[in-house]
Protein backbone atom coordinates (compact mmCIF):
# COMPACT_ATOMS: atom_id res chain seq x y z
CA UNK A 1 0.00 0.00 0.00
CA UNK A 2 0.81 3.58 -1.24
CA UNK A 3 0.49 7.15 0.02
CA UNK A 4 0.11 8.27 -3.64
CA UNK A 5 0.33 7.19 -7.12
CA UNK A 6 3.67 7.88 -9.04
CA UNK A 7 2.57 11.37 -10.36
CA UNK A 8 1.31 12.54 -6.81
CA UNK A 9 2.92 14.45 -4.20
CA UNK A 10 2.96 13.05 -0.83
CA UNK A 11 1.64 15.65 2.30
CA UNK A 12 3.28 16.58 5.80
CA UNK A 13 1.25 17.51 8.28
CA UNK A 14 1.68 17.93 12.38
CA UNK A 15 4.64 20.18 12.98
CA UNK A 16 6.08 20.30 16.28
CA UNK A 17 7.19 23.50 16.91
CA UNK A 18 10.15 22.22 19.32
CA UNK A 19 12.16 20.42 16.75
CA UNK A 20 10.75 22.45 14.17
CA UNK A 21 9.69 20.03 11.79
CA UNK A 22 6.82 18.32 10.45
CA UNK A 23 6.75 15.13 11.85
CA UNK A 24 4.16 13.10 10.32
CA UNK A 25 2.76 12.41 6.35
CA UNK A 26 -1.11 13.07 5.80
CA UNK A 27 -1.86 9.29 5.16
CA UNK A 28 1.20 8.59 7.98
CA UNK A 29 -1.27 10.53 10.34
CA UNK A 30 -4.61 8.29 9.48
CA UNK A 31 -2.52 4.99 9.63
CA UNK A 32 -1.73 6.07 12.83
CA UNK A 33 -4.83 6.62 13.91
CA UNK A 34 -5.98 3.46 12.73
CA UNK A 35 -3.82 1.41 14.77
CA UNK A 36 -5.22 2.93 18.05
CA UNK A 37 -8.38 2.41 17.70
CA UNK A 38 -8.46 -0.81 15.90
CA UNK A 39 -7.86 -4.24 16.96
CA UNK A 40 -5.30 -5.77 14.01
CA UNK A 41 -6.20 -9.04 15.51
CA UNK A 42 -9.70 -8.76 13.33
CA UNK A 43 -8.68 -5.72 10.58
CA UNK A 44 -7.50 -7.86 7.50
CA UNK A 45 -4.95 -5.45 5.46
CA UNK A 46 -7.92 -4.95 3.02
CA UNK A 47 -9.80 -3.42 5.94
CA UNK A 48 -6.81 -1.12 6.54
CA UNK A 49 -6.30 -0.31 2.79
CA UNK A 50 -10.53 0.49 2.55
CA UNK A 51 -9.62 2.81 5.54
CA UNK A 52 -7.06 4.62 4.22
CA UNK A 53 -8.05 5.17 0.75
CA UNK A 54 -11.75 6.61 1.78
CA UNK A 55 -10.25 8.41 4.43
CA UNK A 56 -6.75 9.96 2.61
CA UNK A 57 -7.78 9.76 -1.09
CA UNK A 58 -8.12 14.07 -1.99
CA UNK A 59 -8.60 15.96 -4.36
CA UNK A 60 -7.71 19.50 -4.28
CA UNK A 61 -8.39 19.38 -0.46
CA UNK A 62 -4.58 21.40 0.66
CA UNK A 63 -4.30 23.20 -2.10
CA UNK A 64 -7.57 23.22 -4.16
CA UNK A 65 -7.66 22.21 -7.62
CA UNK A 66 -3.48 21.94 -7.23
CA UNK A 67 -3.03 18.33 -6.27
CA UNK A 68 -4.28 14.73 -5.64
CA UNK A 69 -3.22 12.08 -3.18
CA UNK A 70 -4.78 8.53 -3.56
CA UNK A 71 -3.77 5.29 -1.77
CA UNK A 72 -3.19 2.58 -3.65
CA UNK A 73 -2.66 -1.30 -3.48
CA UNK A 74 -0.11 -2.52 -5.66
CA UNK A 75 1.37 -6.72 -5.78
CA UNK A 76 -0.14 -9.68 -4.80
CA UNK A 77 -3.30 -8.58 -3.16
CA UNK A 78 -4.33 -11.85 -2.01
CA UNK A 79 -2.46 -11.24 0.85
CA UNK A 80 -4.72 -8.66 2.26
CA UNK A 81 -7.44 -10.86 3.84
CA UNK A 82 -4.53 -11.31 6.47
CA UNK A 83 -4.93 -9.91 9.43
CA UNK A 84 -2.88 -6.81 9.97
CA UNK A 85 -1.52 -8.39 12.83
CA UNK A 86 0.56 -10.89 10.93
CA UNK A 87 3.03 -7.85 9.73
CA UNK A 88 2.00 -4.87 12.20
CA UNK A 89 1.97 -7.43 15.58
CA UNK A 90 -1.20 -6.85 17.80
CA UNK A 91 -2.21 -3.52 18.20
CA UNK A 92 -2.88 -1.90 22.20
CA UNK A 93 -6.18 -1.49 21.33
CA UNK A 94 -7.60 1.16 22.55
CA UNK A 95 -11.33 2.59 21.66
CA UNK A 96 -11.06 5.78 20.08
CA UNK A 97 -14.34 7.48 18.99
CA UNK A 98 -15.30 8.49 15.30
CA UNK A 99 -15.28 12.16 16.01
CA UNK A 100 -11.57 11.51 16.92
CA UNK A 101 -10.50 9.67 14.51
CA UNK A 102 -11.99 12.68 11.84
CA UNK A 103 -10.40 15.58 13.53
CA UNK A 104 -8.60 17.59 10.91
CA UNK A 105 -5.12 17.69 10.86
CA UNK A 106 -3.12 20.53 10.69
CA UNK A 107 -1.07 22.84 8.84
CA UNK A 108 -0.71 20.02 5.19
CA UNK A 109 2.30 20.93 3.62
CA UNK A 110 3.22 18.93 -0.12
CA UNK A 111 6.53 17.67 -0.04
CA UNK A 112 8.50 19.57 -2.63
CA UNK A 113 7.18 23.05 -0.28
CA UNK A 114 8.76 21.51 2.36
CA UNK A 115 12.51 23.21 2.89
CA UNK A 116 10.63 26.82 2.29
CA UNK A 117 7.89 26.22 4.67
CA UNK A 118 10.15 25.23 7.54
CA UNK A 119 12.02 28.13 6.94
CA UNK A 120 9.02 29.96 6.63
CA UNK A 121 7.71 28.76 10.00
CA UNK A 122 10.75 29.02 11.97
CA UNK A 123 11.18 33.16 11.13
CA UNK A 124 7.30 32.91 12.21
CA UNK A 125 7.86 31.21 15.52
CA UNK A 126 10.97 33.19 16.75
CA UNK A 127 11.41 36.28 18.71
CA UNK A 128 14.71 36.64 17.97
CA UNK A 129 15.06 39.65 15.34
CA UNK A 130 18.79 38.29 14.58
CA UNK A 131 17.26 34.88 14.12
CA UNK A 132 14.62 36.32 11.75
CA UNK A 133 16.74 38.22 9.52
CA UNK A 134 19.48 35.57 9.12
Amino acid sequence: MTSTNSTELGWNCCRDTKRQAWVSSYFGYYWYKNWQSTDFIKETLQDQFEYLHNTTNQTGVMEPGQHAQHAHQWGDLSITKLPASQFQGPTPFVQVSNADLNKPICNPVNTREMPVRMLEKNIEETNDMHEKLR
